[in-house]
C-alpha cells in the first residue's frame, strides 16, 4: 500500500510515502491574511465529504481564519490520514462521519478542549494505493484533501 501526498498551496511541495514507512510534516507556508490575527483561536466548521464523478474523494475542512494542519499518514493494515491543529476552541462537526466511499471509509475526529488540538483521521481502504493532494483556498479559509486512486 502506498500513499502519495501531493500539495499545491502557496508553494509546491511532494512528500513521497512508501510502504512501511511514515513521514510527518509541519509546513510553515506563508498564507494570505485572513483579517483575524494568527493569535486568533481556531473554530473548525462542519467538515464535508464529496464523492467525485473521476472516482475522486474530497473531504472539506473550513476554518474562522487561516491555518494549516500539521499532516501525516499511518501505513499498513488500517491505513489513515492524519492531521492535527492546534490552538482550536471549537469544532462545529460531528464525531464520526460514514462516507460510504470507496477509498475514504469514515472520519473520525476528537477535541482535546483542555489542549485545544483537533485531531481529523481519515480512515483508508487499505487494498489501494492512493494520491493523497491537499489543498487551501485562501479567500475562505478552507482546508480540503482530495485522495485518488493511483
Amino acid at each position: 500500500m502506498k500513499i502519495i501526498f501531493v500539495s499545491l498551496i502557496s508553494i509546491v511541495f511532494l512528500i513521497g510515502l512508501m510502504s512501511g514507512s511514515s513521514l510527518s510534516g509541519n509546513y510553515d507556508v506563508q498564507i494570505a491574511e485572513s483579517g483575524l490575527a494568527a493569535n486568533t483561536l481556531i473554530i473548525v466548521g462542519d467538515i464535508t465529504f464529496v464523492k467525485g464523478k473521476d472516482g475522486s474523494e474530497k473531504i472539506s475542512i473550513p476554518f474562522n481564519r487561516a491555518c494549516m494542519p500539521n499532516i501525516f499518514s499511518i501505513p499498513g493494515k488500517k491505513p489513515r490520514i492524519v492531521l492535527d491543529l492546534k490552538d482550536v476552541s471549537q469544532y462545529l462537526g460531528k464525531s464520526n462521519i460514514s462516507t460510504n466511499g470507496l477509498l475514504i471509509e469514515q472520519v473520525r475526529t476528537h477535541l482535546d478542549k483542555k489542549e485545544g488540538k483537533l485531531r481529523i483521521v481519515f480512515d483508508l481502504n487499505p487494498s489501494m494505493d492512493y494520491h493523497v493532494a491537499p489543498s487551501y483556498y485562501e479567500a475562505e479559509n478552507i482546508f480540503c484533501i482530495e485522495v485518488t486512486r493511483k
